[in-house]
This record gives C-alpha cells, structure tokens and sequence, in this order.
C-alpha cells in the first residue's frame, strides 16, 4: 500500500519540480533576449478573473529602446490595487514588438517560483523515503 503513495508523491514533486525550473528558465531566456528598463504605475484596470473575482492590475508606461511610449497592463494583480507612481523594471522584447511585456521585479513571480522549487523538492524527497521503506532499502 506504501507504494503507491510514494510513486504519487513523487510524481507530484516531479511536476511541481518541472514548473519551478520551468519558470527559472524562462525567466533566464527573459534576460539573456530582451531589455529591461524603468517603468511608471500610471494606472489600475480592474478585471475578473476565472472565479469570477475582481481585482485590479497595474497599467505601466516605459519608454522603449527607440524612445517609444509604451503602455501595458500586468496581468498579476491584487484587491488592494497597485501603487500609483511606483517605478518598476519593465522587461521587453525589442525584436518583436507584438510580444507583451511583463514586469520583471514582480515579487508574485518570484515567490512562485521559489514555492513550485520548495514544494517540489520536498514532496521528491518524501517519496524517495516513502519508497526507500517500502521496498525495505532502509
């Protein structure tokens, strides 16, 4: 009966794994192609989420790399609203200027990633135990 708790518990900490490194890489492939530059709060935009809640989402101005004023909502957003001012590091694709840019010192991201690694990490090792008593290694 250990056993098949413990292969599922390591498929979950596998998946949770993959999405952590996942979300590492491509915030990696982020900085090695694009460009970061300041950005400015100017906004807030309330928008439902798949709930059904209301939330509102910071809208950001920057100037591109050719001078252009760029404006663009972020999709993580809290009840409280975003700070108004608040100047943020605005990661864009120069390359194609269809691609949506994204707030690069966003916190939310950052704390997913680390959670997603953690949880991961934790749930693998559980079931490298798990597994290791029931097939009597230990």
């Amino acid at each position: 009966m250990e056993t098949p708790i413990a292969i599922v518990v390591l498929v979950v900490g596998g998946f949770f794994l993959l999405l952590g490194v996942g979300a590492h890489n491509a915030d990696r492939h982020r900085r090695r192609t694009g460009a970061v530059t300041p950005g400015v709060v100017v906004d807030a935009e309330t928008v439902r989420n798949t709930t059904g809640a209301l939330y509102d989402v910071p809208v950001v101005e920057f100037r591109d790399g050719s001078g252009e004023l760029r404006r663009f909502s972020h999709n993580a957003g809290t009840r409280q609203g975003p700070t108004m001012g608040r100047t943020v590091q605005v990661w864009y694709d120069p390359r194609d200027p269809g691609a949506t840019p994204v707030i690069d010192d966003d916190g939310v991201n950052r704390m997913f990633k680390v959670v997603f690694l953690l949880v991961g990490a934790v749930a693998v090792t559980v079931g490298v135990v798990l597994l290791g008593q029931a097939l009597d290694l230990w």
